[in-house]
């Protein structure tokens, strides 16, 4: 295993919760050393949180403090998602990658330029040029599928590696055969107007017009809170379809995938939803094939992830939006289990040969110690421990967002009592660090 450089990671979203790109951080860089990972993210809007590698939060109470952290942490490679949504953290972000002699590398998710660009050109304009001086700045480039990877260089000029999500197969369960005689679909994901909506509930009023006509069958949505305040009630009242918050372990999702009979990815037909998708690589596509269910896979075969789970041979694909075909390949995965059982067992080994994580995480993980190691990184020695650095500056491991607010207004308010408690202590400490 290659070693393990100090990364500052630039994110927005944390490296716990139920959001596809805080589990694919936690693929990457969830057993990195606790000493060696700084995350930089949005806990709340206009608001700049810290995170270390184990999960543990703290939020910075001004930036020249959060400045004096990342100094005092000195990281050896910076690793950037940039995006559009969060712009204090983006200006941030660009002052550190152009003052700081760490190598910069970056990793992209989506073609969110591309949905930028049509939304808001002034926008666009400036994080356009934002990103072509950050990819002249980068040693090293992240895209999350083969077709992101060709269409990025194309556009900015620059090389890209793949990095996307994957299964380590020994966490997932062997499917068993359920014995009640309801046919289970399970979705879980989002129902972004942009994405999913649209296609997610097609496939809801698909079963509960099959439900209607006589048809055992049942479909579990799983989504995260804020989508299911915004669009619940679309779902409300449509026979057999349930819809609840995505708040399980993953352990306990794992689990619930294989305990499916179908599992679903689902992606809007429309135009803006395609040019925003197509590129992407869902995080959670590996472990659909891992559940060993089988898939139905409804949307544009342009889209990389519908592409890949049509071609992986576990998948009924639906490629146009009409209730008829879907109403057809929900009814034709229904009344066979022979069927299914064959898709499910072709998706596990198709999880297995590949989309393996292991494989993947070692590849970016060699190729941020290499930056490191060929920029001449110091050695890591003499450099304090994060937890040290943290409680010098008087960062509180809170988890509440009112906590989080009341102690951060207590620290800008007064420094002087915030200075008092951390002397006492590090007293109380024997003034270890």
């Amino acid at each position: 295993m290659s070693q393990c450089p100090r990364l500052l990671l630039i994110d927005m979203t944390p490296m716990v919760g139920a959001a596809a790109t805080s589990a694919l951080k936690r693929a990457y860089f969830g057993d990195w050393p606790r000493n060696a990972l700084l995350h930089l993210y949005c806990p709340e809007a206009g608001v700049i949180g810290l995170g270390l590698a184990r999960g543990k939060t703290w939020i910075a109470p001004s930036p020249g403090a959060l400045e004096d952290i990342i100094r005092s942490f000195d990281p050896q490679v910076i690793l950037y998602r940039p995006v559009a949504e969060q712009p204090q953290l983006h200006e941030f972000a660009m002052g550190l990658a152009f003052s700081m002699r760490a190598p910069l590398a970056l990793w992209l998710m989506d073609d969110w330029p591309a949905r930028l660009e049509e939304a808001d050109p002034a926008v666009f304009a400036r994080m356009d040029a934002d990103l072509r001086r950050l990819f002249r700045r980068s040693s090293f480039n992240l895209a999350i599928s083969d077709k992101m990877s060709a269409a990025f260089e194309r556009r900015y000029g620059a090389a890209f590696a793949v990095a996307r999500g994957g299964v380590d197969m020994e966490r997932w369960p062997i499917r068993k055969r359920r014995h009640d005689d309801v046919i289970h679909l399970r979705y879980a994901g989002s129902l972004a107007p942009d994405m999913t909506r649209s296609s997610v509930l097609d496939i809801a009023q698909s079963v509960a017009r099959l439900s209607a006509r006589g048809e055992h069958v049942a479909l579990d949505i799983r989504t995260m809170p804020h989508w299911l305040e915004v669009y619940g009630e679309l779902f409300m009242g449509l026979a057999g379809v349930t819809i609840s918050p995505s708040n399980m372990s993953e352990a306990a999702y794992r689990q619930w995938l294989c305990d499916a009979d179908i599992v679903v990815a689902a992606y809007n037909f429309d135009a803006a939803s395609q040019r925003y998708t197509q590129y992407s690589f869902a995080n959670k596509t590996p472990e659909l094939l891992a559940s060993g269910a089988a898939v139905l896979a409804y949307g544009p075969s342009v889209l990389e992830t519908i592409s890949i789970l049509s071609q992986s041979g576990a998948a009924i694909h639906v490629d146009r939006r009409s209730p008829e075909d879907l109403d057809q390949a929900i009814a034709t995965l229904l009344g066979d289990d022979d069927l299914r059982a064959r898709l499910g067992a072709r998706g596990r080994e198709a999880a297995s040969r590949l989309h393996r994580i292991s494989d993947q995480r070692e590849m970016v993980r060699r190729r941020l110690s290499d930056l490191a190691r060929r920029a001449g990184a110091p050695d890591t020695s003499g450099v304090r421990p994060l937890d040290w650095i943290l409680d010098r500056h008087g960062e509180l491991h809170v988890n509440s967002r009112p906590i989080r607010r009341f102690a951060t207004a207590i620290a800008i308010r007064f420094p002087g009592l915030s200075r008092a408690f951390r002397s006492v202590k590090r007293r109380l400490r024997g003034g270890r660090p």
